[in-house]
């Protein structure tokens, strides 16, 4: 616990010698008469004033430093904060009156209240504007009239625990941070990708570059959907065909993008039309001719 700050020393049964920094208080029957510069009691004082008590009462600047922990705006949070006043005492008669033996009480109580009620605004991550308003707040505490507050100075920092925590929650945050930002980038490669690679020859490409072996594995799902559909879409143009659903020489003007998906994904499967005249020749030949695709 911290000393009490006490500025008075006596009594006297008489006048004490003086020493530097402090005033001599006369206490009689009509209040106390403080006595400066070396002034002494009057002829009259001595013998109608009824002193019988002497004190010496410092009146030198102190500093005085007390240890608060002041809550944060945040509720798991809280300030380490540390007040040092500065101060004198302006009326040495009245604090043998009212016998102010403990400056520090009287400053711990109203400081206490005044840092608590001023820090509970400002998070622990604004200790500069903290300081800088409770400073404000303890400048102008009326204290006592015989008290005069010359400075104060005002040092707030996130209490020890506060700060683990904050670390803890700031490196967690930045954990998550960077998962979302690579599964973001992740997601829009393989959104591009999956753009991108439209037709088996790309994605036969990736598969064969790609280090990734689960994505490798997802192409080549992907190019065997791909492969199977143009074998479905062939089997489709076949079958329409050889049943005579479509004739030849209408295919192509009814399904031209049917048509070329067909012979532009597996041009080798156009050798099983042996016999059958191929549509994009229809408007040059008479039915039933046989015509070579000069694509295969």
């Amino acid at each position: 616990m911290a000393e009490t700050v006490n500025p008075i020393e006596g009594p006297f049964d008489s006048m004490p010698a003086r020493k530097p920094g402090t005033v001599v208080v006369a206490m009689g029957s009509k209040g106390a008469v403080a006595l400066r510069d070396g002034q002494g009691l009057t002829w009259g004082e001595r013998v109608f004033g009824g002193y019988k008590a002497f004190y010496l009462v410092d009146i030198s600047r102190r500093i005085m430093s007390e240890t608060y922990r002041a809550p944060s705006s945040q509720q798991a949070f809280a300030f380490d904060t540390v007040v040092s006043w500065t101060v004198v005492v302006s009326d040495p008669g009245r604090v043998i009156e009212h016998g102010i033996r403990d400056l520090r009480t009287l400053f711990n109580t109203m400081g206490q209240n005044a840092v608590a009620n001023t820090a509970r605004s400002f998070t622990v991550h604004d200790c500069a504007k903290a300081e800088a308003a409770v400073r404000a707040a303890v400048m102008h505490l009326k204290i006592d009239p015989a008290l005069s507050i010359i400075d104060v100075a005002v040092q707030m920092r996130p209490e020890a625990d506060a700060l683990k925590l904050l670390r803890s929650v700031q490196e967690e945050e930045m954990r998550v941070a960077a998962i979302n930002a690579q599964s973001n980038v992740e997601a829009a490669a393989r959104d591009g990708a999956k753009k991108a690679l439209s037709t088996p020859e790309d994605l036969l490409a990736h598969v064969l570059v790609t280090k990734d072996e689960g994505y490798k594995a997802a192409l080549r799902h992907r190019l065997e959907q791909a492969a199977n559909e143009d074998m479905r879409r062939f089997e489709i143009f076949k079958a329409l065909i050889e049943n005579k659903i479509v004739e030849p020489q209408d295919f192509h003007a009814r399904f031209p993008d049917f048509l070329n998906d067909v012979f532009k994904a597996i041009p080798a499967t156009a050798t099983n039309l042996n016999t059958k005249q191929l549509p994009s020749q229809a408007a040059d030949t008479v039915p039933g001719e046989v015509v070579k695709d000069e694509h295969l």
